[in-house]
């Protein structure tokens, strides 16, 4: 958590920018499941009804996405595709909390909100915060690269990797660690709220 706060520190225009494709993402979220067919949101609220009522039965599982995502960044990044990659899976990832809340407030007012706020931050508030993280390393990753191309400078890719490895298997520790939490214990944590969805 501290790795993720010095990046943030240390990089507040890239804090502000991210900040930004996440408020405009969370809107089109919002807008998104506004705009679709009555029969889709229909649809919609049954698959809704039936998370409610079977919350203490399922698990929630990100384990294996969480980590090929962060997997596919990386490796994307020494072609420069990571950069542009991770922007388009943070606005997706932000895009989703926004039709989140929107599913859970019109279905069920001012608790669905509420529920819905409880459910982002037990299931993806903190991955959104790996997510900046990432962006960080992955431009830092891009920036040498971009260096060395232009002033054909010695260092090679492996000592670009050298240090960012490291994070990198922190990171997914840390991801993991998360991850299994949401799964044993993010199903009951929402079921123990899930009064607010009656």
């Amino acid at each position: 958590m501290k790795m993720i706060r010095t990046s943030i520190k240390n990089n507040k225009k890239i804090v502000l920018f991210l900040f930004t494709i996440f408020l405009v993402a969370v809107i089109f979220g919002i807008i998104f499941y506004i705009k679709q067919e009555n029969i889709i949101k229909n649809n919609i609220s049954d698959i809704l009804k039936d998370f409610t009522l079977n919350l203490n039965k399922c698990r929630i599982n990100f384990i294996l996405v969480h980590v090929l995502t962060i997997l596919i960044i990386f490796t994307l990044s020494i072609t420069l595709i990571g950069l542009v990659f991770s922007i388009f899976y943070f606005f997706y990832e932000s895009m989703t909390i926004g039709f989140i809340i929107a599913i859970f407030t019109t279905n069920y007012g001012f608790s669905g909100l509420v529920f819905s706020l409880i459910y982002i931050m037990a299931t993806k508030i903190f991955f959104i915060l790996i997510l900046f993280y990432i962006y960080a390393l992955t431009l830092k990753i891009d920036k040498k690269i971009i260096y060395n191309l232009l002033t054909k400078s010695n260092e090679t890719l492996n000592s670009i990797f050298k240090n960012t490895f490291k994070k990198l298997i922190i990171l997914i520790i840390i991801l993991l660690i998360n991850d299994l939490f949401i799964y044993f214990c993010g199903s009951k944590i929402l079921d123990l709220c899930s009064f607010l969805l009656k």
